[in-house]
């Protein structure tokens, strides 16, 4: 649930603050608030719920790389084949 969670909400605060995309003071920390809402509210524990936007880029870049890859089910099973 946590690699779900941080996909789409934390990729799109890091593109905004790149992309420079005009934000009012308060908007990130209300946004950062309805995510730590509806994260408990989807049953994922408290402790595993970022108080931060550091926390929550700190814990999408543990979490993330290992979850985006190719999965096992991906790789070849004749031999020979190439993956696409």
């Amino acid at each position: 649930m946590l690699v779900t969670w941080h996909t789409l909400p934390t990729f799109a605060m890091r593109k905004m603050i790149e992309w420079k995309v005009p934000v009012r003071p308060a908007e990130p920390e209300a946004y950062l608030h309805v995510r730590q809402v509806t994260a408990h509210m989807l049953g994922i524990k408290d402790e595993y719920v970022p108080a931060t936007w550091d926390a929550a880029y700190a814990q999408s870049d543990q979490i993330l790389p290992r979850n985006m890859g190719p999965t096992q089910e991906r790789r070849p099973r004749v031999t020979g084949a190439r993956a696409t």
